[in-house]
C-alpha cells in the first residue's frame, strides 16, 4: 500500500492510543507533527505525570517528522489544531485529527480529514482487522468521539459486511 503524508494532532494521537490503532498508522502513512503538537501531546508539566499517550509518542517518535507549517491558521481551536491544519494544508497532506469542530472545518476549507473511527474503517479495508475487532476498537473510544464521526465509520462497516465497497 501506498503510504501517504500526514500532518498529527494531539487530539487524533491520544484517541487512537486509547482505541489501540496507533501502531497501524506507520503502515498507512508518514507521519509529521509540529512542536505545537507534540506539546500537547507530552507529560502534564503540572503533575510529571507520563500518561499512555506521552509514552507511545516517546517510542514512535523516532518514526515520526517535526515539520513546521509556515503560518498556523489565526484565532480558531487550540494551538495544536491550528497547526496540524495548517500544515496539512500548505503541504497538501492529510490531516489526522479527531475533535469534531477543526475536523469538519479544514474539510470545509479544502483539508482531506482522518478521524480515528475513519482511520478504524480504513484498517479493515485493508484487511488488517476484521470488522468485529474494528467494532471492538471503534467501542474503546465512543464516549471520546463526536457521536457523528462515530456513527459514519459504523455505517461504512456496515456497508462493507453487506459486500459494498470501502
Amino acid at each position: 500500500m501506498k503510504k501517504r503524508d500526514a500532518s498529527l494532532d494531539s487530539s487524533f494521537w491520544a484517541v487512537a492510543v486509547t482505541a489501540g490503532v496507533f501502531t497501524y498508522l506507520f503502515d498507512f502513512f508518514d507521519i509529521h507533527y509540529s512542536a505545537a503538537v507534540a506539546a500537547e501531546i507530552d507529560t502534564n508539566p503540572a503533575s510529571g505525570y507520563v500518561f499512555p499517550q506521552a509514552q507511545a509518542f516517546r517510542l514512535c517518535r523516532d518514526r515520526m517528522e517535526l515539520s513546521e507549517p509556515g503560518q498556523p491558521w489565526p484565532g480558531m481551536y487550540q494551538t495544536g489544531e491550528r497547526y496540524a491544519l495548517a500544515l496539512a494544508r500548505e503541504r497538501g497532506w492529510v490531516c489526522l485529527i479527531n475533535d469534531a469542530k477543526p475536523y469538519w472545518f479544514g474539510r470545509r476549507n479544502g483539508v482531506t480529514c482522518i478521524s480515528v473511527p475513519e482511520f478504524c474503517v480504513m484498517i479493515r479495508a485493508a484487511g488488517l482487522l476484521s470488522s468485529d475487532a474494528v467494532r471492538g476498537y471503534l467501542q474503546r473510544i465512543r464516549k471520546v468521539t463526536s457521536p457523528t464521526l462515530w456513527q459514519l465509520a459504523m455505517t461504512a462497516l456496515d456497508h462493507m459486511d453487506r459486500g459494498g465497497a470501502p
